[in-house]
């Protein structure tokens, strides 16, 4: 009786991601890139978030509740709306201010960035306060302080 050492090489399909990250499959390929984006985009709006002001419920619409999370951010511009709504991306389209600055108030059913989100402009939530005193025969100003 003889014995042999033999080679096989055998080809292997890898997924690899862009930070070298390899997978067996597509899918999970794809999932954990879509994840590593969405972490950059989370990290992003986090730095333009008022923590200070985090819960503090808006003052617009019947449908607010304590239940729900709320988070305030402070967009000097567009790439800064740009930055939160698609921290928040799963498919809703958030109204972006007329002008910048602006204070923006994104709501969620849950915490962090993900499930349903809304979002709340503060120049909306000042317009419906004067209406709602309005109603009530009062007038209303205001004005922010310096």
């Amino acid at each position: 009786m003889k014995t042999e050492i033999r080679t096989q090489i055998q080809e292997v399909l890898v997924y690899i991601a862009d930070d070298g990250t390899e997978f067996n499959t597509e899918a999970e390929c794809w999932e954990y890139e879509v994840q590593n984006k969405r972490k950059t985009q989370i990290e992003k709006a986090e730095k333009l978030r008022i923590t200070e002001l985090d819960d503090v419920i808006p003052l617009i619409n019947e449908d607010t509740s304590v239940a729900y999370v709320y988070r305030w951010y402070k967009l000097t511009n567009k790439k800064d709306f740009k930055i939160v709504d698609e921290a928040y991306n799963c498919g809703w389209d958030f109204a972006e201010p007329l002008k910048y600055p602006s204070i923006m108030c994104v709501e969620s059913y849950s915490e962090g960035y993900y499930g349903d989100a809304y979002n709340y402009l503060l120049s909306d939530c000042k317009q419906a306060a004067e209406k709602f005193w309005k109603q009530m025969g009062y007038k209303v100003t205001i004005e922010k302080e310096d």
